[in-house]
C-alpha cells in the first residue's frame, strides 16, 4: 500500500495546486464572441469507432457490471471526498478558455486567448475537430446516461436539462475526449510537463463518473478516441502549420530554441528519462479490495472461456504472444495495411516502427518494477496459452503484470500505421485493439493491465510527435507507403 500512497500523494498534490491557482472556477455564465473554427476533418472523414472498438455494454455482461460498480464509486466519493467532488463539479465546464486556464498550471505557462493566441487557436480548432469522431457514434448507440437510468440527480443539476433532452447521449464522453486531447497537444508542445498534464487529464475524465453524467466505459472510450483523432489531425497540413505556430509561441515565451532534427543513425528518439513516467500519469493497478479487481477477475474467466469456445480466436491470441522478433508483430498488421511490412520491402516504415517501439518500450519498465503486480495465471497457479515450455512460463511470471508490454506495442503500432495510412485506419486500429485483448485470452495479463497499456501507448505516441526526427521519419514512411501503393 506504501507505493500506492506515494502515487496518490503525487496526484493529490496536482489537484491541490490546480484548485489553489485557479481551478476552482464554477460554471458561471460567460459571454463568448462567435468566431470561425477551422475543422480539419468532418465526422465522415474521421476513423469510425464502431469498426475498431467494442460497442458500449448493454444491461448485462461484465462491462455493464463494472459500469454500475463505478457509478456507485462516484456517488460514494461525492460524500467521502468533498474536495475531489468540488473539482469534479468544476470539471463539468468544457469551454476552451476555461480549459486553458485549468491546464496552465500542469503545462507550466499561463495560457489565455490574449496571452497565447496561437495556442488558443490550436486548442480551439483541434478539440472542435477531435469531437467529430464522436458525432455519429453518439447518435448510433444513443446510450442513456447513468443518472437518467437510475432516476437520480447529478452533482451538476444545471447540466441535467441539456443532458436529458433526448439528443445528448452518453457514449463516448466528450469531456474525457477534450481533456485527453488537450493533454496530448500540450505535451507535444512542452514534453517536460507530460506527467502532470496527463495526470490532470485523467482526473478530468474521471470527474464525469463522479458527477454521475457518464459511465466509466464512456470515459475510457473518450480518451482512446481522443488519441485516434489526434493522430488523424497530424495528417492535415493546416493542423501541422498551426501546431508549429503554437510551438514557436511557447518557445518564444519561455526563451527557448526550437528543437531540431537529430543527426546520425539513431536507435531511439528519446531516452527513458526523457519519456513520460507512467507511474505519475496513470493510476496504480487495483488491489484485491477494489471494484476494478472484480472486473479483472470476471475478464480473466472470460479469457479462459474463449480458449475453449473460440479455438480460432485462441490460435490468434497464442500467435500474438510472440515477443521477438519484432517483425512478427509487424506482420500481423500486413492484411490491415494491405502491404507487407519488412526491413527489405518497406525500409522507411520498418525504421519508423522499430525506432518508435524501442522508444516507447522504455515506459513499461518503471511501473512493472514499481508495482510488480502478480500475473493472473501465477495468482491462480494455472498455465497460459502462450508457451510450450514450463520454464518460459515461470520466467515470464517473474516479471510484473502491469502494464502489458504486448498491448503497448500493439496499440502504438496501430496508431503509427494509422498515421502512415489513414485510409485503412479502421482495419489497423481493430488489429491493434484485438492484439491487446489477446493478452487476456492467453491468461498472461489482467484486463486493467491491457486498458492501462493502451493509455500508456497513447501517451508515448504523443511524446514521439514532439520529436523533429520522428516527424521526418513519419514523412518518409508516408511517402514510401504512397509509392508502394501506386506501384500496385
Amino acid at each position: 500500500m506504501g507505493k500506492k500512497r506515494m502515487v496518490m500523494r503525487f496526484v493529490v498534490g496536482i489537484l491541490a495546486t490546480i484548485m489553489l491557482v485557479g481551478g476552482t472556477t464554477s460554471m458561471q455564465a460567460q459571454t463568448h464572441v462567435k468566431e470561425p473554427v477551422n475543422i480539419y476533418f468532418t465526422a465522415k472523414e474521421m476513423p469510425d469507432m464502431r469498426k475498431f472498438m467494442p460497442a458500449p455494454p448493454d444491461t448485462f455482461g461484465i462491462q455493464w457490471t463494472h459500469d454500475i460498480m463505478r457509478y456507485y464509486w462516484g456517488k460514494d466519493l461525492r460524500i467521502k471526498d468533498p474536495e475531489r467532488a468540488k473539482m469534479a463539479r468544476a470539471d463539468a465546464e468544457s469551454n476552451i478558455e476555461w480549459l486553458m486556464k485549468e491546464f496552465s498550471v500542469p503545462f507550466g505557462l499561463q495560457m489565455s486567448r490574449e496571452e497565447t493566441p496561437e495556442m488558443y487557436r490550436l486548442l480551439k480548432d483541434a478539440t472542435s475537430t477531435a469531437r467529430k469522431i464522436c458525432t455519429d457514434v453518439k447518435k448510433f448507440y444513443a446510450r442513456q446516461r447513468p443518472f437518467l437510468r437510475f432516476h437520480e440527480s447529478t452533482l451538476t443539476p444545471e447540466e441535467e436539462e441539456f443532458m436529458s433532452n433526448g439528443s445528448s447521449y452518453s457514449y463516448p464522453s466528450g469531456h474525457a475526449l477534450m481533456g485527453w486531447c488537450i493533454a496530448l497537444l500540450l505535451s507535444e508542445i512542452n514534453p517536460e510537463r507530460a506527467d502532470t498534464l496527463f495526470a490532470r487529464a485523467y482526473m478530468y475524465g474521471d470527474s464525469r463518473v463522479i458527477v454521475g453524467a457518464h459511465w466509466q466505459t464512456d470515459v475510457d472510450a473518450g480518451r482512446l478516441a481522443a488519441t485516434v483523432a489526434y493522430g488523424k489531425m497530424h495528417t492535415h497540413p493546416m493542423f501541422l502549420e498551426q501546431l508549429e505556430k503554437a510551438k514557436k509561441e511557447f518557445c518564444r515565451l519561455k526563451g527557448r530554441a526550437m528543437p531540431g532534427v537529430q543527426k546520425g543513425d539513431l536507435e531511439k528518439y528519446y531516452t527513458t528519462e526523457e519519456m513520460p513516467n507512467l507511474i505519475k500519469c496513470l493510476p496504480a493497478p487495483p488491489d484485491t479490495l477494489n471494484e476494478y479487481f472484480t472486473y479483472d477477475l470476471m475478464r480473466y474467466f472470460w479469457g479462459k472461456d474463449q480458449r475453449v469456445t473460440n479455438p480460432e480466436l485462441a490460435k490468434v491470441a497464442r500467435r500474438d504472444g510472440i515477443w521477438n522478433p519484432i517483425d512478427t508483430l509487424f506482420s500481423s498488421f500486413n492484411e490491415a495495411l494491405g502491404m507487407t511490412i519488412s526491413k527489405e520491402n518497406t525500409p522507411a516504415i520498418w525504421k519508423l516502427l522499430t525506432r518508435s517501439l524501442v522508444t516507447t518500450d522504455q515506459m513499461r519498465v518503471a511501473p512493472k518494477a514499481f508495482y510488480h503486480r502478480t500475473r493472473p495465471y501465477v495468482r491462480f497457479h494455472e498455465h497460459i496459452l502462450t508457451y510450450d515450455k514450463e520454464e518460459d512460463e515461470v520466467e515470464l511470471g517473474k516479471e510484473g503484470s502491469y502494464p502489458s508490454g504486448h498491448t503497448s506495442r500493439g496499440w502504438a503500432t496501430a496508431l503509427l500505421l494509422s498515421e502512415v495510412c489513414p485510409e485503412h485506419a479502421n482495419e489497423i486500429l481493430k488489429r491493434g485493439w484485438d492484439y491487446g485483448e489477446s493478452r487476456v485470452i492467453v491468461g498472461a495479463h489482467w484486463q486493467t493491465d491491457v486498458d492501462a497499456s493502451r493509455m500508456g501507448a497513447s501517451i508515448g505516441y504523443g511524446a514521439l510527435q514532439s520529436n523533429p526526427t520522428f516527424r521526418e521519419d513519419m514523412k518518409a514512411a508516408q511517402q514510401e507507403y504512397m509509392r508502394k501503393k501506386n506501384m500496385k
